[in-house]
């Protein structure tokens, strides 16, 4: 298993928006720099009590998130008695939304991860040319595969870029943001998520991205409402966003409904040790 960060709060605010941005865009083609597996055996440890489980916990209190994509899409793992089986990962999102609409190229460094959605793909009896899978660095496979779309086929696929750390060089040099700017520069709804520990992680982020700048992007974010020092067991970020580029405007309308909606939900979280787990949502056009 790849990713061990599956359903805390840094997958709430990546999965939240991703489920509604497909729904409402209905890309014919989708694309992932960093996929991972399909699901996950679910546990309930700090990180996910706070993530997905709180979530799961709140939603029904808020209409929108009560009827959000992903809340119906988890609903759809739980067994008969609620609990939450598994957690589904992006690409099978993606997957279980799009269903045989779209084409997938889903990219790892994992091998076992990418069987695994190889297995998924037939198992939703997609056909096996429906679901191509990259053993190979993401960001360059997906700059690549964008070179070769004219400006119609562009518009109808949507990326999602999901390194752990947005500003480290991949195997051509480049880093996720570079990649975002550029399928974002050739009319290709992109998404970017992002994350971070520290308040001097963020500030660096923030740096690269008003340099980057990159026409007609959007960004989300979530933040603990307090800036703990160290971070509480289960919270594992600061905080985190999404930069989105070329998302229509009720797009990124819906997706900022949701954060506010998400902040609302976690008003009174608490942390194992007793501190305060409430969120603060910020929203901007670049």
């Amino acid at each position: 298993m790849a990713n061990r960060h599956f359903g805390n709060l840094g997958d709430v605010w990546k999965h939240l928006p991703l489920a509604a941005i497909l729904e409402l865009e209905r890309p014919a083609r989708y694309w992932e720099s960093h996929s991972g597996s399909a699901s996950y055996p679910m546990r309930a440890d700090p990180p996910r009590a706070y993530g997905v489980l709180t979530y799961l916990a709140q939603a029904p209190a808020d209409p929108l998130l009560a009827g959000a994509a992903y809340t119906r899409l988890l609903d759809a793992h739980r067994a008969s008695d609620g609990t939450l089986i598994d957690y589904p990962g992006s690409a099978l999102i993606a997957l279980e939304i799009l269903g045989g609409a779209a084409r997938y190229l889903f990219c790892d460094l994992d091998g076992a991860s990418l069987d695994d959605l190889g297995a998924m793909g037939a198992a939703l009896g997609l056909p096996p040319e429906a679901v191509q899978t990259v053993w190979a660095d993401g960001l360059s496979t997906l700059t690549q595969a964008a070179a070769r779309l004219d400006p119609a086929q562009a518009a109808r696929t949507l990326a999602l870029i999901d390194p752990f750390r947005p500003l480290e060089p991949g195997a051509d040099g480049r880093h996720a943001l570079d990649v975002f700017g550029t399928l974002a520069g050739r009319g290709i709804p992109a998404v970017l998520w992002y994350g971070y520990r520290t308040a001097a992680e963020r500030a660096a982020l923030w740096a690269a991205v008003a340099r980057a700048s990159i026409d007609a992007a959007w960004a989300g974010q979530i933040d603990l409402a307090e800036e703990h020092d160290p971070l509480p067991d289960g919270a594992g970020l600061l905080g985190c966003g999404l930069l989105g580029a070329c998302l229509r405007p009720e797009t990124v309308a819906a997706c900022e409904a949701l954060g506010a909606a998400l902040a609302g939900a976690y008003t009174h979280a608490r942390f194992p040790d007793g501190t305060s787990g409430a969120l603060r949502f910020t929203t901007c056009r670049l």
